[in-house]
């Protein structure tokens, strides 16, 4: 008669190591190395719901990173792509569903679940989702998410609710969040409103110099090619 393998809880020197993959994962892009060594540690140790939401993150960054839909690039579409983009969309969207059974007030899998359903192209879905991690999470900042609910609302077409989320998001971060700038300057860039983003990248690009070792150098890349052709365009 065979019994069940019990995990064990993850100790604290693997977890050490765990959330030093997850960092190294998320900051230099490297989805595929993050995800090897994280389920070499989950055939063995159970991993607690924090740890458990790291692994669906890059398994959906992975799985964006593939397609092409990863920071808006121009989606990658081929059979083999799809179903390798498709298993990693998938493992992350059961992971999320996991942690809702144990925590169904979970902010961060109720906000990644919407991200996948608008993947899909499912927005009425995705919104469901955004909003209401965006209720549950209003009285902590890192939870708001008014950025990505407006980007759900232009690709249903509602531009101008759309701007109206997107500027919420700087009124919450500040002047002076990184994030916040770029994120804004990538809503008017893909409405071809380089003007508008001007501004934008501008402070974004000042902001960046004084914070290169925060963000990974591929990332940094991407970002500093649209600040660039923001400018171009903005000024012909």
């Amino acid at each position: 008669m065979s019994t069940k393998f019990k995990k064990i809880p993850i100790p604290p020197g693997i977890r050490k190591k765990a959330s030093i993959a997850v960092s190294h994962a998320l900051k230099n892009m490297k989805y595929g190395s993050g995800i090897n060594q994280l389920e070499k540690y989950r055939k063995s140790y159970s991993f607690d719901d924090k740890l458990l939401y790291a692994l669906g993150l890059i398994y959906d960054h992975r799985g964006m990173q593939i397609s092409g839909h990863l920071y808006s690039q121009k989606p990658r579409v081929s059979p083999q792509r799809k179903k390798k983009s498709d298993y990693c969309f998938g493992m992350a969207g059961k992971i999320f569903h996991d942690i809702l059974s144990r925590d169904p007030k979970n902010t961060n899998a109720l906000f990644r679940l919407g991200v996948l359903f608008e993947l899909k192209k499912r927005y009425k879905q995705a919104l469901k989702f955004k909003l209401k991690a965006y209720r549950i999470g209003t009285k902590d900042k890192e939870k708001r998410i008014p950025l990505l609910i407006g980007f759900t609302y232009l690709k249903m077409g509602k531009k101008r609710e759309a701007e109206k989320w997107i500027k919420r998001e700087l009124e919450l971060l500040g002047k002076e969040e990184v994030s916040a700038n770029l994120n804004i300057l990538l809503f008017f860039f893909l409405t071809k409103e380089y003007k508008k983003a001007l501004p934008y990248a501008l402070k974004a690009e000042k902001i960046l110099k004084s914070q290169r070792k925060t963000m990974g150098k591929e990332i940094q890349v991407l970002w500093r090619k649209r600040i660039q052709k923001t400018k171009r365009m903005a000024n012909p």
